[in-house]
């Protein structure tokens, strides 16, 4: 259709409205009473596969007409799409895993892989300006159809085709025009996991460690809050022992993150260095190559030492219980006892190196549960 523009210039206003045939007087804007007024040139838009195209033309309507069936033309004929960036799924995905590769940490570039992966048998075969958030939506349902995902994974496959998209129009020359599916909303997710070790706990989980290289690393992750893979490539150039600093690159995105060594972590660091046969530049190297890091899929008894301390027990099946202690539940076990010790949610966000103050919130709820149990000491303690 093609029609005129009717817009507020008041500051701060951004109403407009589109009038198909305009009036001699547009009127006040219904959101601040500021009178509207009509831009000069005459607009023409329409919608191709899923995606809508707005432009201005000219001050006359026979002009902006005539431009409009032009376009029409031109889809019915098969060449506007030649003037549309045309890139096969395949190839974007091919070529945005590499981006990553080079500019994220390898969990992310994981991530990113295994939800595009998710989403090929839909969109394979298709060109990224074809996609529209309809076909994500689909997508969304049948994941939910499966009941075998949680809406935390669903998530991360929004995500991954949101960023691939945007990528996609940042390039030059642009493989995709405007993001389809920018305005998709995530699902809603539970309430994350709050398993934390109690103090006896984690006596017993440190008894069981019997290598020096598990009890280091389970060791640094209950001092810092590392995550699993922070704490595996952890080198020893991170470690300032004469500020009492650890400067580790955040593994979850760009930025580094500045922990100040504990007492304790020290010196378990120079008791376990004194120990170390070969020299590595990595805290936990490979056992079969000292000049790698551990990798993260290796098992290198953590779970093992886990079922000594009696963190998981085996269901009547033989099979695990999902709500087991894990590795990244000493991250938790980390934050929830830095709260309990007197530390505030702004520091921990620090150490942490949550993007936003809101991520550390799950937390704040510990020190509640905290003075409700020294509140029920304190009434059990009267005579």
């Amino acid at each position: 259709m093609v029609f005129k523009v009717a817009k507020c210039f008041a500051s701060k206003c951004t109403y407009r409205r589109f009038d198909r045939q305009p009036k001699k007087d547009p009127g006040t804007c219904p959101n601040c009473g500021a009178h509207l007024r009509y831009m000069v040139n005459w607009f023409y838009r329409f919608i191709h596969r899923g995606r809508t195209y707005l432009k201005s033309v000219a001050p006359q309507k026979a002009i902006a007409e005539a431009a409009l069936a032009k376009k029409k033309l031109e889809i019915i004929e098969g060449r506007f799409l030649n003037k549309v960036p045309e890139t096969r799924w395949d190839i974007a995905k091919e070529k945005f895993l590499a981006f990553v590769k080079t500019h994220n940490a390898s969990g992310t570039y994981d991530m990113y892989a295994l939800s595009l992966a998710n989403m090929d048998r839909r969109f394979r075969g298709k060109t990224l300006n074809e996609i529209t958030s309809e076909d994500l939506e689909q997508h969304i349902e049948e994941r939910l159809d499966k009941g075998k995902v949680t809406n935390a994974t669903i998530n991360r496959d929004i995500a991954s085709l949101k960023r691939l998209c945007s990528w996609a129009t940042e390039q030059k020359p642009k493989l995709l025009e405007s993001n389809p599916v920018e305005n998709v909303k995530k699902l809603k997710e539970s309430a994350g996991r709050d398993r934390f070790l109690s103090e006896d706990e984690i006596e017993d989980l440190l008894r069981e460690c019997r290598t020096p290289y598990l009890r280091m690393i389970v060791m640094i992750a209950l001092e810092t809050g590392l995550r699993r893979d922070g704490c595996l490539k952890l080198q020893w150039r991170d470690i300032d022992t004469v500020n009492g600093w650890i400067h580790k690159a955040h593994t979850k995105g760009d930025k580094t993150v500045h922990i100040p060594l504990t007492p304790t972590l020290e010196a378990e660091l120079q008791a376990y260095r004194a120990r170390c046969v070969v020299m590595s530049r990595w805290v936990i190297p490979s056992l079969d190559d000292p000049n790698r890091p551990m990798r993260d899929d290796a098992g290198f008894g953590f779970n093992a030492a886990c079922g000594r301390a009696g963190l998981r027990q085996n269901a009547r099946d033989g099979k695990q219980h999902t709500d087991n202690f894990r590795f990244h539940d000493l991250r938790h076990t980390f934050a929830s006892h830095f709260l309990l010790r007197g530390g505030d949610i702004s520091t921990l966000s620090r150490i942490l190196g949550h993007s936003t103050i809101s991520m550390t919130a799950r937390y704040g709820h510990i020190n509640d549960e905290h003075m409700t149990r020294m509140m029920d000491k304190f009434d059990k303690g009267r005579r």
